[in-house]
């Protein structure tokens, strides 16, 4: 019954026997040498206990790894060429824009009456489709009537029908 309203620990408290003060223990030294060991330590050749099993894993990681690589190698390939087919799709409706744009807008300034213009725009849509029949067409017209007003289109009208030939 220890700690019950006092009772029992002040038998305890005083059975103890006091410190004395000033009393000096055993001295501790303040220096001890280090004995010296002569002792000579040989390397020993380490061979592992399980080889068989640790060259085992040491396999199978190389192949996981080679197997992750090839994976990865042939997804990268799939997206390139899925990448390079909307790429080409994408031009070719630039492209065909483009042709009809400037198709477009040749005609209108054929109508205007402004053939240099026209000869500008159709000259660049020929570098977009040169197999185009109705923009040959319209280019050896509009080059036919340029040459009539200047002799240096000429030239250009008998390059494009070589190019035709």
């Amino acid at each position: 019954m220890f700690g019950y309203m006092g009772f029992g620990m002040q038998s305890y408290v005083h059975k103890r026997k006091p410190k004395k003060p000033f009393v000096k223990h055993g001295s501790v030294p303040s220096f001890t040498p280090l004995t010296e060991d002569r002792r000579e330590f040989k390397l020993k050749s380490h061979k592992p206990e399980n080889s068989i099993e640790s060259g085992l894993i040491k396999l199978l990681f190389i192949l996981l790894i080679a197997f992750i690589s090839v994976i990865f190698c042939l997804r990268f390939n799939h997206y390139q060429k899925n990448l390079n087919t909307m790429v080409e799709h994408s031009n070719r409706i630039e492209n065909t824009n483009a042709f009809s744009f400037l198709m477009n807008s040749g005609i209108d300034r054929l109508a205007i009456g402004n053939t240099e213009g026209a000869f500008s725009e159709f000259s660049l849509a020929h570098q977009i489709d040169r197999n185009n029949e109705e923009l040959n067409q319209l280019l050896i017209e509009t080059l036919s009537v340029l040459c009539s007003e200047n002799r240096d289109y000429c030239e250009k009208l008998e390059i494009h029908l070589e190019e035709l030939n």
